[in-house]
C-alpha cells in the first residue's frame, strides 16, 4: 500500500513545486547547451565542442550540393532528422537566431526552433494571402460594376430618327404587354401641352394684353 503521507495536499504541492523548479533549471542550462550548439565557428573542436550544429548543418549542404557524401564525411551514423535539421539551420541561419533571439522563453532544440520558425511562416502568409483577397474582391466589385454600366451604355441603341423612336416604342410596347394606343393618347397629351407652353410664352415677350376681336376672329396686341 502506497505511503499515505505522499499523497497528503502540502506534501503534493511541494513536490510540485520542486519538479517545476527543476524543469526550469533544466530547461535554462539546455538552452545555454543549445545557444552554444548553434554558435558560428569555422570548424568544430570536440575540445572545445561549441557550434555542432552549425558545422554539422555546412556538412550537410555540401552533401547535399554534391561536394561530398555522408561516408566520406563519416555521418553515416547521424540521423538523418539531425542531418535535415542542422542543414535548415545552416541554410536558414540568420532568420533562426532572429526567431531564437526574439523568444521569451528561447529553445532548447533544433526541432522546436524550426516547428517554431514554420508555423510563424505560415500563420504570416496566410495573413498575407486574406489580405490580398479583400483587396481583389474591392477590385473586382468595383470593376465588375464599371464593366456592367459600360455594356448597359453600349447594348442601348441609339435613335437617329423619328421612324427609329416609333419602332422603338412599338417594340417596347410589345414586349411590356402595354396598349400602343394609350402611349399615343399619352403622347398626343404631351404634345398639346408642349404647344400651349411655347404659345404661351411667344406671347409673354410681347408683354401685351391680347385682345380677341370677336368679329375677326383674330387676336390683336395693341401698341
Amino acid at each position: 500500500m502506497a505511503n499515505s503521507k505522499s499523497t497528503q495536499p502540502n506534501s503534493l504541492a511541494t513536490e510540485g513545486r520542486n519538479i517545476a523548479s527543476f524543469l526550469r533549471k533544466r530547461h535554462q542550462t539546455e538552452c545555454g547547451t543549445f545557444n552554444a550548439d548553434i554558435e558560428n565557428v569555422t570548424v568544430f573542436d570536440p575540445k572545445k565542442p561549441i557550434g555542432v550544429w552549425t558545422r554539422l548543418g555546412f556538412l550537410a549542404h555540401q552533401i547535399a550540393i554534391g561536394n561530398t557524401d555522408k561516408t566520406t564525411c563519416g555521418l553515416r551514423s547521424v540521423d538523418r532528422r539531425r542531418l535535415a535539421e542542422a542543414k535548415w539551420f545552416f541554410e536558414n541561419r540568420a532568420e533562426a537566431l532572429a526567431f531564437n533571439k526574439a523568444s521569451k522563453k528561447g529553445f532548447s532544440n533544433l526541432s522546436a526552433l524550426q516547428k517554431a520558425v514554420n508555423a510563424s511562416k505560415k500563420q504570416a502568409e496566410k495573413a498575407e494571402t486574406t489580405e490580398g483577397k479583400q483587396s481583389d474582391v474591392g477590385q473586382t466589385t468595383e470593376g465588375t460594376s464599371s464593366e456592367a454600366k459600360s455594356s448597359k451604355a453600349k447594348s442601348q441603341p441609339q435613335l437617329s430618327t423619328p421612324k427609329e423612336v416609333v419602332e422603338a416604342i412599338k417594340v417596347t410596347c410589345n414586349r411590356s404587354n402595354i396598349s400602343l394606343s394609350e402611349v399615343l393618347e399619352l403622347l398626343m397629351d404631351e404634345i398639346t401641352s408642349t404647344a400651349k407652353e411655347t404659345t404661351k410664352g411667344s406671347f409673354e415677350v410681347i408683354g401685351k394684353t391680347i385682345i380677341h376681336d370677336s368679329k375677326t376672329g383674330t387676336d390683336d396686341v395693341p401698341f
